[in-house]
């Protein structure tokens, strides 16, 4: 991948130097805006602290909601015989 140097350097014979380097200065603002924004979308190991929680409390309520219905199951069969 060629550096900004680079870039500018193979640019301005065909561009001319005020070309070349607004069009380098443009690549680069735009580059910069770019991983601005996906540093914003990336997830944090702080971020997932919520997470964790959520799914270990989710799955305490799901195990409560298992075992009484198993219990009921077991209290009608028992109550049907």
């Amino acid at each position: 991948m060629a550096t900004t140097i680079e870039l500018y350097t193979m640019l301005k014979d065909k561009l001319g130097e005020a070309e070349s380097r607004a069009l380098v200065e443009t690549i680069e603002e735009f580059s910069h805006k770019a991983k601005e924004e996906l540093g914003k979308e990336l997830t944090t190991k702080s971020d997932l602290l919520p997470l964790a929680e959520t799914k270990a409390e989710l799955l305490k309520w799901m195990f409560i909601f298992w075992a009484s219905q198993i219990g009921i199951i077991v209290a009608l069969i028992k109550f049907l015989k």
